[in-house]
């Protein structure tokens, strides 16, 4: 089976079949505006480990909010929440673009309880979710078309909402939007896999612009869509769309753009390098290396591709290398730029991320190794970054995504389990796990302070506080 995945971010872009540019001009969109106050239907917590919520997306008329169902906790558990703003994950795999969670005064000892505080449902996709300003943005698609949403962080309300006829692309999989809103100060930044490309108000939801990456490109949707996370540099909001696309990030006016190439299905990252500052992406013709100030190409390394021509995984810094890992069993391979050109350090099949990115803790790497068609084989990696060696692999977690703390790794498998696991290259040591969603759960979670946030590929989200540091087991 042919199956590929959210870029990211990431993330992750698991991608389905898309039928060229369309000619006519995009659909205006449409906008909801919710006015703050209780939210509406809310319950008590069931017993059940798992959340109420059906594994599938309920249709509803597109202008009608959906308010989150906030829960009840009971005494015992009546905490005062933590304030998002205090760590806020403003993207694709966080404020760094590595999955890197800040330091926060929560507990790995998820046995300890993990509180659901909201849940609502979002519509079809593989958005994560952004949060910044206590306000929480993500992506999903319903009756034709994609919905933008902002949610109040901590109680789940819904302050806004845009709409616009889409594709959903669901082609061996649910399909609905792959990339993840990126919040800038007062702007958020969001891409559909059609190429809507939009500036939005981050407390409104009022559009500042929306340009149409196929037209500025000339490059037609790849066969898994678009699922580029935008990167935003100083004035430049940029987008992976079969050339490396900067517009200017008030304006949406085109500053530059790469050469073309097959556009891959991950996003682009900063990669500063001897006092330059370079765009690294990995399309689906291998790695490849851009100016940040002009576009123009650095360096390129074609042989990074698989046999389904279809790379969707985001590069990762590694010391001031890059280390990349891709589906089918291509594997891993770790890279140093060199008066231009990129030498190759290590090249293994340690790791072949499909969807997921590893993440770095001191001298190794954890990811997930495997491809969506055969999930049950699918296995959390550790792998020594200077030598491309795995140390230990655990099978059980489905393509699921990880994240750190840079002491230990948080963990959503496939079927929705969030866990906690030490980061040691000394094996496998499971803390503790908790059920908090149902399949498929193929999106990298969000982390702001205590509050970690996740969805599946139905639209089912759910905002949980994890336990407090110091509390008696």
């Amino acid at each position: 089976m042919r199956l590929s995945l959210y870029g990211a971010g990431g993330l992750l872009a698991v991608l389905a079949f898309l039928t060229g540019c369309q000619d006519e001009p995009p659909t205006a969109p449409t906008a909801s505006v919710v006015a703050a106050g209780p939210a509406a239907n809310a319950s008590a917590p069931t017993d059940s480990p798992l959340p109420a919520e059906t594994s599938h997306a309920v249709a509803a008329p597109a202008a009608e909010p959906r308010p989150a169902t906030p829960i009840k906790d009971t005494p015992a558990a009546n905490v005062a929440p933590v304030p998002v703003k205090k760590a806020d994950w403003p993207g694709f795999l966080g404020p760094q673009r590595n999955g890197l969670i800040a330091p926060a005064n929560w507990s790995p000892e998820l046995s300890r309880g993990v509180k659901t505080v909201w849940r609502t449902n979002v519509g079809i996709g593989y958005s994560s979710i952004s949060v910044a300003g206590g306000k929480a943005y993500t992506m999903g698609y319903r009756d034709g078309r994609d919905e933008i949403f902002c949610f109040d962080a901590l109680t789940g309300e819904q302050i806004w909402k845009i709409d616009y006829e889409c594709s959903l692309v669901d082609n061996l999989h649910d399909g609905g939007p792959g990339a993840t809103p990126t919040v800038d100060g007062d702007w958020v930044y969001t891409l559909s896999r059609d190429g809507h490309f939009h500036c939005l108000n981050a407390a409104t939801g009022e559009i500042r612009w929306l340009v149409m990456t196929p037209k500025l490109t000339g490059v037609e949707r790849p066969e898994w869509g678009l699922t580029s996370s935008p990167l935003i540099d100083g004035d430049l909001a940029i987008v992976e769309v079969g050339a490396v696309l900067a517009v200017n990030k008030n304006t949406g006016e085109v500053v530059w753009q790469s050469d073309k190439y097959a556009p891959g299905y991950g996003s682009p990252v900063l990669f500063p390098h001897q006092g330059q500052k370079l765009i690294a992406v990995l399309n689906n013709e291998g790695l490849l290396l851009v100016s940040a100030e002009t576009g123009k190409t650095i360096a390129r390394e074609p042989s990074i591709t698989t046999d389904y021509s279809t790379n969707s995984a985001t590069p990762v810094l590694l010391d001031g290398d890059l280390f990349i890992s891709t589906g089918y069993q291509r594997g891993c391979s770790r890279w140093k730029l060199v008066d231009g050109s990129l030498e190759r350090v290590f090249e293994t099949r340690a790791v072949s991320s499909h969807m997921a990115n590893c993440v770095q803790v001191g001298d190794y790497l954890y990811g997930i190794d495997g491809n969506s068609h055969s999930s049950r084989n699918c296995k959390l990696v550790c792998v020594d970054s200077r030598t491309g060696q795995r140390l230990w692999e655990e099978r059980g977690c489905g393509c699921g995504s990880v994240l750190t703390n840079g002491r230990e790794l948080l963990m959503l498998t496939e079927d929705g389990r969030l866990v906690t696991v030490a980061a040691s290259p000394d094996g496998y040591k499971e803390i503790a796990q908790k059920p908090v969603l149902s399949a498929t759960c193929w999106t990298p979670p969000a982390v702001a302070g205590r509050h970690c946030y996740c969805r599946n590929a139905a639209g089912d989200l759910v905002c949980v506080e994890l336990p407090p540091a110091g509390d008696a087991k």
